[in-house]
């Protein structure tokens, strides 16, 4: 499995004992950082230009990565924000929710939070690299990319508590808050969250697992179930 939380969920699914599921972590390479003068006409291309903050997720635009949610907690947000100040979310995705995003968006109350839903983006991570906050309210997650790679930027993180995202976090160096988004109905938790975290500002790179490291354990199961040998299990 992908995560300790879906190991352990898949064998009690399964009736096995606990430990029975290996975890490989998924791995990613460095995020190369799209430079200062391609985010600069993104940001303003999308409208975000008059922004002091933005907040950016990736992810598809269903049910799962729990963008409805993320969105009606906005207002919460939109107090906290300081006068006359104009803070910017720039959610990178496609999917079958889009119409329904787009209608939730511009019906929220918020003059000084901005939302763009600008599509897929080959290139996403890499212009997030220009952003404040990274922000994931999924339901449910296995071991996000979009996630790991927000990490390997340094940049602060706002997560649900769904699955395998509180490990993430805990062993995340730079600032994490996971919170639980069904205990926080009028998103109180979740705008003091995003406020302390466009506070702290970004960190060292941090990569939790290289593509080498996941390779190499790959490589050790393989040769586990071809010779038999279970010495490095």
């Amino acid at each position: 499995a992908v995560s300790e939380a879906a190991a352990r969920h898949h064998e009690r699914m399964c009736g096995l004992p606990t430990g029975t599921i290996r975890v490989v972590p998924n791995g990613i390479d460095p995020v190369d950082p799209a430079s200062e003068q391609v985010i600069r006409a993104f940001v303003d291309e999308c409208g975000l230009g008059p922004c002091s903050c933005l907040l950016a997720s990736v992810g598809r635009l269903d049910r799962q990565k729990g963008y409805d949610r993320l969105l009606s907690r906005l207002p919460a947000l939109s107090a906290r924000i300081p006068k006359g100040e104009i803070w910017g979310l720039a959610i990178f995705g496609e999917g079958p929710e889009r119409a329904a995003l787009e209608a939730q968006a511009r019906a929220l109350p918020c003059e000084n939070i901005l939302v763009v839903l600008p599509g897929r983006f080959a290139g996403a991570a890499s212009l997030t690299a220009g952003f404040d906050v990274f922000l994931m309210p999924s339901r449910s997650e296995g071991c996000p990319l979009a996630l790991l790679e927000a990490m390997s930027l340094g940049l602060p993180v706002v997560t649900s508590d769904a699955d395998s995202l509180p490990e993430l976090c805990r062993n995340y160096t730079g600032f994490s808050a996971c919170l639980s988004f069904e205990e926080d109905a009028d998103g109180t938790w979740f705008a003091e969250a995003v406020v302390r975290a466009a506070e702290s500002g970004r960190s060292l790179p941090c990569i939790l697992t290289t593509k080498e490291e996941m390779i190499e354990q790959y490589e050790t199961i393989y040769h586990q179930l071809t010779t038999g040998d279970r010495s490095d299990a």
